[in-house]
């Protein structure tokens, strides 16, 4: 496999995917499985994480004190270059009328935001904000692995 300097941005998120996995719950990369498969020297983009809501469910921790399918340390023992976060709620879960739940909805994602904002800021030397390839680029040369957020 070719190093990852000068690899373009899709060659970098084919890798994930060239590991061919059977059940939607088991495209969050484990750090295990990735060991197994000597993945050791492969650059790691995961598209799906549920860690946020993990996080929201303990406010007050920081995530290595949570228990989580991704952790930090887990991210820098496989490679990893980034991890999408998934902010996700749905409308139906609240009981209100219709626009007091899509309210309700609104702010628990903009929660999630903060939260995931919280670990970033909590963290400055592992993580950063990415919002496109070229910042996935500069967050590896700064060695910090990229938080992409996805809601």
């Amino acid at each position: 496999m070719k190093a990852m300097t000068g690899m373009k941005f899709a060659e970098c998120y084919c890798l994930l995917f060239c590991n061919k996995v059977k059940k939607a719950e088991e495209t969050a990369v484990s750090t295990a499985f990735l060991l197994q498969k000597g993945a050791y020297n492969m650059k790691i983009i995961d598209m799906h994480c549920d860690t946020v809501m993990k996080l929201m469910e303990f406010p007050q921790k920081e995530w290595e004190e949570i228990p989580t399918e991704i952790t930090l340390k887990g991210l820098r023992k496989v490679n990893s270059m980034a991890q999408f976060f998934a902010c996700f709620t749905n409308q139906k879960d609240y009981s209100q009328p219709e626009n007091i739940a899509y309210e309700c909805a609104y702010r628990t994602v903009l929660e999630m935001i903060e939260r995931l904002n919280r670990e970033i800021c909590r963290n400055p030397q592992e993580l950063a904000l990415a919002k496109n390839s070229q910042q996935i680029l500069k967050n590896e040369a700064d060695g910090k692995i990229s938080v992409f957020l996805t809601v």
